[in-house]
């Protein structure tokens, strides 16, 4: 089985200091961080996702199930897999864009209740999140509560809970295509594949000035 790969159109969030409890989704900006003597950021930032791809592919590659095809095409594509998100990419055209029915008050819900250990995890995967750029700190009047669902490997994934949002976000229309037609087109197909996208939903670029409207308790 191949292992996740990672798209190409990132997003991130914003976390607040402790004792605030609210938190907004942004795109990371430009951070200053140390740099040794000889590297510039620039060059210390392209080594280390250099580095982080290369322990992810090499992962992939040493998986003994991986198929010979498939091998063949994780080596071609070597940059996409990796176990980490290492930096957001540029700005593209598509966007992530959040528009909300008029005179509608911002929506804001209380924090659940979470267990000590969920409050620690809570607290390792936001220092994480910050120490990568993907959150900062949010004074938006909307809010949404945080809370954590058990993955297929007892682990546990932090989610935010935006029904109260989604409730006034205007949708998008997209035309749901016939199922006839999709089973004309899958006639004769033997082999089928899925991908994964790691941590997808901080792959995704919001609209400049829609990132407050995904601000979240912790």
């Amino acid at each position: 089985m191949v292992k996740p790969v990672l798209a190409p159109m990132p997003m991130t969030l914003e976390v607040e200091p402790p004792g605030e409890a609210k938190m907004a989704a942004v795109i990371r900006e430009e951070t200053k961080k140390e740099v040794p003597e000889g590297e510039t950021a620039e060059e210390k930032a392209e080594r280390e996702k250099d580095e982080m791809l290369h322990r992810g592919w090499s992962k992939v590659m040493s998986d003994p199930s991986l198929h010979p095809a498939a091998r063949r095409v994780v080596g071609e594509y070597r940059d996409i897999f990796c176990d980490e998100i290492p930096k957001l990419p540029p700005r593209w055209s598509v966007k992530f864009a959040i528009d909300l029915e008029p005179e509608h008050p911002p929506p804001t819900r209380p924090p659940y209740r979470l267990s000590f250990g969920e409050l620690d995890e809570m607290r390792r995967q936001l220092d994480d999140l910050l120490a990568k750029g993907s959150i900062r700190p949010s004074v938006s009047p909307f809010a949404a509560p945080a809370f954590f669902v058990v993955k297929k490997d007892e682990s546990l994934r932090m989610c935010i809970d935006y029904r109260a949002i989604n409730k006034i976000t205007i949708k998008d229309k997209y035309t749901m295509p016939r199922p006839e037609e999709l089973l004309d087109r899958l006639h004769g197909a033997k082999i089928f594949s899925v991908l994964d996208m790691r941590q997808f939903f901080y792959q995704l670029r919001i609209r400049l000035g829609d990132e407050p409207k995904t601000a979240m308790y912790t």
